[in-house]
Formats: C-alpha cells, sequence, structure tokens
C-alpha cells in the first residue's frame, strides 16, 4: 500500500486512465461498517481511500476535538483489506482557499440532520468534491447508515464528476447498533443502551407493513424508545426518500423508489450523538 500526502503526489498518480479506480473516503477510527466498505471496494481494479477527520462538516468544536483518532490501527487495517492508495492530506493542503471549492448542499441539506447540524452538508460535500477532483475515481463507496449524506453525494457530485455511488447496507453488532466511530466513545453498557434505535426502526417497519400509517410509524418509533430512559432523542423523521433524492435516485437504490419512506433517529446515549435509520417500503435496505 501506498501513504500519499502531497496533494500533487496524488494528481501525479491520478493522471492515468480512471478505469476501475473506486474511492472509500473516510475519517479514520475505522470499524466494521468501514471494512464492509472496503469489502465491496475489492470488486474493483485500483483501491484508493481517504483518511481526513474533516472540519468543515463538524459544527460544534468539542465534538471535532473529541473524535476518535486510530491511526496507527486504520493504517493496518487499510494495507490489510487491500488499499492500493492512502490518501492522508493535511489540513492544510486540502483545504487551500484557492483551490477548493465550496459545495452547496441546497434545500436538501437544510432538513434532517441539516436542521441540527447547519453547513455540515456543505462541509461533506465541499470536502468529497475536492476528492472526486483530486483522484478521479469512476466508483465511489459510501455506507447507509449516513442515508441524507449518500444522496446528497449523488445529488450534488455523481453526474458532476461521472462517479458512480455505490451504497453498502449499515453494519451492525450483534445487537443491532449501527457501527460507529463514536461507539468507541461509549461503555459496553452504554452500546447496548443505544442499541434501542434498531429495535425502535425495526418495529416502525413492522407496523408500517401492517397499517400504513406515519403518523402511527412515528408514534411506535417514540413508544419503543421511551423504554430507554438513557437514550436521548433529539428527533424521530419519517419521510419519503423524495425529500431528499433526485430522479436518477433509482441508479443509486436497486428496487426503492421515491414513494419509498424512511425513518430517520438522532439522539444520545452517555452524552455520544447516534444516528440511525431504515427504509420502511423495501425487504432490501
Amino acid at each position: 500500500m501506498i501513504i500519499v500526502e502531497a496533494i500533487e503526489e496524488i494528481k501525479k498518480i491520478c493522471k492515468s486512465s480512471r478505469d476501475g479506480r473506486v474511492i472509500v473516503p473516510t475519517m479514520g477510527a475505522l470499524h466494521e461498517g468501514h471494512v464492509a466498505l472496503l469489502d465491496k471496494a475489492r470488486e474493483f481494479d485500483q483501491i484508493f481511500a481517504t483518511l481526513f477527520v474533516n472540519p468543515l462538516q463538524f459544527n460544534n468544536l468539542d465534538d471535532l476535538n473529541s473524535y476518535p483518532k486510530t491511526l496507527e490501527e486504520d493504517i493496518d487495517i487499510f494495507d490489510k483489506n487491500g488499499v492500493d492508495v492512502l490518501f492522508m492530506p493535511s489540513k492544510e493542503g486540502i483545504l487551500n482557499h484557492d483551490q477548493i471549492k465550496t459545495i452547496d448542499s441546497g434545500p436538501a441539506g437544510d432538513i434532517w440532520e441539516g436542521n441540527f447540524r447547519p453547513g455540515h452538508f456543505d462541509g461533506v460535500l465541499t470536502i468529497v468534491n475536492r476528492f472526486f477532483e483530486l483522484i478521479r475515481p469512476s466508483k465511489a463507496i459510501f455506507g447507509l447508515k449516513d442515508i441524507q449524506q449518500i444522496c446528497l453525494i449523488h445529488n450534488k457530485l455523481s453526474s458532476a464528476h461521472n462517479v458512480e455511488i455505490i451504497p453498502v447496507e449499515t453494519q451492525r453488532n450483534p445487537l443491532g447498533l449501527a457501527y460507529s466511530s463514536r461507539n468507541s466513545l461509549m461503555t459496553e453498557d452504554g452500546k447496548r443502551k443505544a442499541s434501542i434505535m434498531f429495535k425502535a426502526l425495526k418495529a416502525g417497519k413492522e407496523y408500517w407493513k401492517v397499517s400504513s400509517n406515519l403518523l402511527g410509524v412515528k408514534e411506535k418509533v417514540s413508544e419503543v424508545l421511551s423504554s430507554e430512559p438513557d437514550f436521548k432523542l433529539q428527533y424521530i423523521e419519517v419521510k419519503p426518500l423524495s425529500d431528499i433524492a433526485e430522479s436518477g435516485f433509482s441508479d443509486l437504490f436497486k428496487e426503492v423508489d421515491l414513494n419509498h419512506k424512511v425513518i430517520m433517529i438522532a439522539g444520545s446515549v452517555e452524552g455520544i450523538r447516534l444516528i440511525d435509520n431504515i427504509i420502511i417500503n423495501s425487504n432490501k435496505y
């Protein structure tokens, strides 16, 4: 595995044909969810991964400063999982104001997560856009746990760079808790309590199957979440994917159309903020 830090060096490496080049962007602190992304990436010819804790997507300095960092372990995981080139730019290099273009997420970036994290998706899109410019991949792989993020990347960047966005299903621990870098900041008891999120999502999906009642789905999810007093709810959203997706959405999710609904939950356990979601019209996701 080649490790690259300099902008000019990554440009030189990526001058060759982009066919078969896939990118897996990460902020490090790798877990089983990232490993699943790398598993998918091995279906293609040349794997590029990035490791960059993006300050532009944090609207809370404490959250940025507390983000877990496990550099040596991350490099080992990338290497063992077939990454050909690991790009680890400096903050100064990647955020050069003369070279970086700010990407506006638009109205779809101001709802759901964006309502609670102003500017978050602008920051995500701005950095992913920069990686696409430099690495010139033909494909990019993202997890579905951040469903609004993957939809916005598809909306705003896929056609602009002619990059196919490939989704990978959310990976979960045996209790159903979605893997997240922030999970490492919780105790084992905290992780157990946080698993209430997936229990609530599954209950909401089952309720939808028998009722097709969106208000009832939200009430069912809230009822299950309230059974865990140490889970601090921030929001529940039960909305059509068309709120955040555009007409080419079928290219992103096979067997899912814009009328499909998604349940999204955000909340915290032990002061650690977590998100999760489930598409309720589909058996696949």
